[in-house]
């Protein structure tokens, strides 16, 4: 069975209360994961990193195209011209 560990995690703001940050704020710095991570795999701990954030952007970019369409979107009733 292969092992799994965890690379890095990403920290974002939930609630605030002394107005420095802001709600959905990420608040991580994977720069010692990465560097860690790299000189472990070489190259190819590189290749990997690289198509993970592809991916996430990938995925992130989708999800908002997704979500402003549907914001845009004329409702129904202000479609109809019946």
């Amino acid at each position: 069975m292969a092992e799994r560990k965890v690379l890095t995690t990403v920290e974002y703001i939930t609630d605030h209360s002394c107005g420095s940050y802001r709600i959905g704020e990420i608040d991580s710095l994977p720069d010692y994961d990465v560097i860690e991570y790299i000189n472990r795999f070489d190259e190819y701990g590189y290749e990997q990193i690289r198509d993970y954030a592809i991916r996430m952007l990938i995925s992130a970019t989708t999800q908002i195209r997704l979500l402003r369409m549907q914001k845009h979107r004329p409702s129904q009733a202000e479609g109809e011209t019946t």
